[in-house]
């Protein structure tokens, strides 16, 4: 029987990690993995939004998962598509990191141990933690006026309260990626917008050339003006694409391009997709969600992004599948394995040991490959 065992152990790990390649299930009805999968530039290279939520989340709270009130865990891409479309459900989730006494004091808790808060519970400290890290910035804008590093210097204090405001600062601008905060319906406000544009550029030329106009109208086109002119200088995630007779790397954030929409009364393909991906979400209806996704898909396809979608598709199946954590972890149990036949010298754990060990390898192997 103990001949077997090695055989057995491998076949096990093997049937853990062939788990991760089932697609996961939608969740309340949305397809949250379709969501997941588009195409985004950012840090320079196509990526899915699934990337951008994980890698935002471990710089925020170490974790690539949120958990909840429950004690169930959030993943990263249900997590972006709520806290851009749904931003009295995200202030509640406690993803702000601290860990030194001193931050942890100014905020109210006791103790020096980690520490994880929403964003509700700091809302009564933004004007302290905002005042504190413009003091680090300014003494060292005077340090690296002097020729130092002023980041290097900064105290184990200063690095977790700049920490925090810089998570804050990352939160703000990912609430305004896929539409403005505070949005109820974008795809009807875009709507609205389409309509306004024209009246509101013709009251605008009324008013300088001195012609009778609606001043209801101007002061509309205004307020849509200073809308998306705050957004447009907000870059956390270029999300929409070229058009096909753009460069390739020609992306851009939603509030330039509805800049640029006012200027010629024309609205990118794109953003009304998106728009309506994050209404359906937003708006708790499902069905228009996912319909929405397929819709931009589509569009995708016929506008000659198709390599975009690859990229996403291929990445998104790289992180459900994590092979350097699944390697990981067959390692660690090939370690131990090992460490017992020192003690035992029994030979079916020296072939087990062995056996994860090549496995292990072969998986690391191909997540470098995949990856590269």
């Amino acid at each position: 029987m103990k001949k077997w065992i090695p055989w057995i152990l491998v076949v096990c790990f093997v049937a853990y990690i062939m788990g991760a390649f089932r697609a996961p299930k939608p969740k309340d009805g949305y397809d949250l993995a379709a969501f997941g999968r588009l195409p985004v530039l950012a840090n320079g290279r196509i990526q899915p939004f699934d990337s951008i939520a994980r890698n935002t989340l471990l710089t925020m709270s170490g974790k690539s998962k949120v958990k909840l009130s429950d004690g169930k865990y959030m993943g990263p891409t249900e997590w972006i598509i709520e806290a851009m479309t749904r931003p009295d459900d995200a202030a509640t989730r406690k993803i702000f990191r601290t860990q030194h006494p001193d931050v942890e004091s100014m905020l109210g808790t006791l103790g020096a141990k980690l520490e994880y808060y929403s964003f509700n519970d700091l809302t009564n400290h933004f004007e302290e933690i905002d005042t504190q890290a413009r003091k680090i910035m300014e003494a060292e804008e005077v340090r690296e006026a002097a020729g130092e590093d002023g980041s290097k210097l900064r105290t184990p204090f200063q690095k977790d309260l700049m920490h925090l405001y810089q998570s804050l600062v990352q939160f703000h601008f990912l609430q305004n990626t896929l539409q403005p905060e505070g949005a109820t319906d974008f795809k009807h406000e875009l709507h609205v917008y389409k309509e306004k544009i024209p009246v509101g550029l013709a009251a605008l030329r009324a008013s300088e050339n001195g012609e009778k106009f609606e001043e209801v109208d101007l002061q509309t086109l205004s307020a849509f003006f200073k809308r998306y002119e705050g957004i447009s200088k907000i870059t956390f995630a270029l999300i929409v694409p070229p058009l096909p007779d753009q460069s390739r790397d020609s992306w851009n954030n939603i509030g330039a391009l509805l800049m640029d929409g006012m200027r010629s009364s024309e609205i990118h393909p794109a953003v009304s997709h998106l728009a309506a991906i994050a209404s359906g979400y937003a708006k708790k209806q499902p069905t228009e969600f996912n319909q929405a996704i397929a819709d931009y898909r589509v569009w995708l396809q016929m506008n000659k992004l198709v390599p975009d979608l690859k990229k996403g598709r291929e990445e998104y199946f790289f992180n459900q599948v994590d092979p350097f954590t699944q390697s990981m972890a067959i390692y660690l149990v090939a370690l131990l394995l090992a460490f017992t036949y020192w003690i035992t010298l029994a030979p079916w754990v020296r072939k087990s040991a062995v056996s994860l060990g090549v496995l292990a390898f072969i998986v690391h192997t191909l997540g470098l490959g995949f990856r590269m």
